[in-house]
């Protein structure tokens, strides 16, 4: 049997992972309206031609936001202001005002978040959490791999991994919620209000997380 030449290999692979990239954002554009009306969520009309829209609601007590179109990320906002910075990048120099580095028995977690500062508080509420490797390993299984995760006083943003065409899977969605939300109930939990003149999220913390109003 003759073997088949090498350009023909080439485009049948680049042509199967077009369709495949292709199809994961069409049952996106299927999957999550449906999910949105389980869970009478709000569908926000994409400002783009071709886009999906943005799906905004409640989660148990929580505000939440999914935007499959820009940066592929769900965020789910605190109901206080726990002093926490925990993300899976490094982006601070040092700790912000009211907090510490996090150092924890759990090697997993502790090499999962590049910066990892909290109040002692938030650090308790953590710990009560249980085996937090276990709680890392459970994110790791998402069906749709995770590409950042960042904890910081305003809520929780995790953003997914996609091959060129932006996507969010409700699969995905739907896995990671109760996961999320078991996190934002513990550090809730410790939140603590802010000192006179405080200024929160400490020096040159800025907003790498996307939470400024748009």
């Amino acid at each position: 049997m003759q073997a088949m030449p090498i350009g023909l290999i080439l485009f049948i692979g680049t042509y199967l992972s077009t369709r495949r990239r292709k199809s994961a954002r069409a049952q996106s554009a299927e999957q999550l309206p449906k999910l949105a009306q389980k869970k009478n969520w709000t569908h926000l009309a994409p400002r783009v031609s071709g886009d999906i829209g943005v799906f905004t609601g409640q989660y148990e007590s929580y505000e939440i936001r999914i935007d499959p179109d820009e940066g592929a990320r769900i965020t789910l906002r605190f109901a206080g202001k726990p002093r926490v910075a925990l993300r899976t990048f490094s982006f601070l120099k040092r700790a912000p005002r009211s907090q510490e580095t996090v150092t924890t028995p759990f090697r997993q977690f502790d090499a999962y978040f590049r910066d990892r500062y909290a109040s002692p508080a938030v650090i308790a509420a953590l710990l009560q959490l249980g085996d937090l490797d276990n709680e890392v390993t459970q994110l790791k299984a998402c069906p749709q791999e995770i590409d950042t995760l960042s904890i910081s006083e305003e809520g929780i943003e995790c953003r997914l991994k996609y091959e060129r065409v932006v996507c969010v899977s409700a699969a995905a969605v739907e896995y990671l919620l109760p996961l999320l939300l078991r996190w934002a109930k513990a550090i809730d939990s410790a939140a603590e209000p802010a000192t006179e003149g405080e200024v929160e999220g400490g020096p040159g913390d800025g907003d790498p997380d996307g939470w400024l109003p748009e």
